[in-house]
């Protein structure tokens, strides 16, 4: 095994590990804490999966504007890289239920139009 090939070895693990303590405080119901762990484990590689899973914890909290912070840098890192997500429709619906809770009707309203489009 090479140099590069052990080095990320090590750091998915380190990256596993720390997911593994943010959702067994998620399932304390600790929100805040296992936000805290996941921005930690997000130092070390991002996962857009578990980024989306923050976002939705920021729009359980009613902190809106952070879900859709999290969401758009999801959509512009597709957009800068050219990559496409599976999760592109919970991004999406993400953002539309986040704009239709601070009543800003036509943003929520596009955002369902394109969560619809990618198959809810």
């Amino acid at each position: 095994m090479g140099f590069l090939m052990l080095f990320n070895f090590f750091k998915k693990r380190k990256y596993q590990k720390i997911i593994n303590e943010a959702e067994g405080l998620l399932e304390e119901g600790k929100v805040r804490e296992a936000i805290e762990k996941y921005e930690e484990a997000f130092d070390i590689i991002i996962n857009v999966n578990d980024f989306i899973k923050v976002a939705c914890m920021y729009i359980d909290l009613k902190e809106y504007e952070k879900g859709i912070q999290i969401f758009n840098q999801i959509l512009e890192h597709c957009d800068e890289t050219g990559v496409s997500i599976n999760g592109m429709c919970d991004v999406y619906f993400g953002l539309a239920v986040a704009y239709d809770c601070l009543r800003q009707i036509n943003n929520a309203s596009e955002y369902y139009e394109k969560a619809i489009g990618e198959g809810i």
